[in-house]
């Protein structure tokens, strides 16, 4: 991605769009999860400076993001623009192994068009060909993703390294979202911690 590029995109949108954005992929909004959770925020409004647009364009300033939502909004990319509710147990079982309960996905709708979400798909396979991904590159499997390195003080140049992604880059299985804090970027530190989980996933 190229910053400058987004926030003079992000400058021009009009600003009842950009929060309708925002509030359509669930910042600020609550999350289909029966857990406790954090919300993710990101403020555009009318009285938004246009300095504080750009931040918001190219995911900086006040935005805030969980690993959580951000894995929801990768996991529907992945799904061809639907939304599916998370949850942690498939199945509980007695203590004679019998299934007394299963949980199965729920469809929460689409969070964006399949066409959408195909453009996305193939711009985050190109950041593992091309870009900063490219730590995933070569394996047995493919993987699509998107690095991030996250400004987080003006006190310090330490940013929160990220990555999100899922794979196959075709026919995606699992999608994944890594976050380190203080540690680096996204393509030198989060990348490989991604590949070992990837790596465990697919020798199961």
């Amino acid at each position: 991605s190229c910053n400058s590029s987004f926030a003079n995109i992000g400058v021009h949108l009009d600003r009842g769009g950009f929060q309708r954005t925002l509030h359509s992929l669930l910042f600020g909004q609550p999350l289909p999860y029966d857990l406790p959770y954090s919300n993710s925020y990101a403020k555009v409004n009318k009285d938004t400076t246009d300095a504080d647009l750009m931040q918001v364009a190219i995911g900086q300033g006040t935005t805030l993001m969980t690993p959580l939502h951000l894995n929801m909004i990768t996991s529907a990319i992945a799904n061809g623009g639907t939304l599916w509710k998370p949850y942690f147990v498939t199945d509980v079982k007695n203590a004679d192994g019998e299934r007394i309960r299963s949980f199965t996905p729920e469809n929460e709708g689409q969070l964006l068009s399949s066409t959408e979400a195909e453009i996305m798909r193939s711009l985050m396979a190109d950041v593992v060909e091309e870009g900063t991904g490219r730590g995933l590159r070569g394996l047995s499997y493919t993987a699509a993703g998107k690095t991030g390195s996250a400004e987080y003080s003006s006190l310090t140049k330490d940013s929160h390294a990220w990555f999100t992604g899922f794979a196959p880059a075709q026919n995606p299985e699992v999608a994944i979202t890594v976050i380190l804090e203080n540690a680096g970027t996204g393509g030198t530190v989060a990348v490989p911690v991604a590949r070992q989980v990837l790596d465990a996933y697919f020798r199961r």
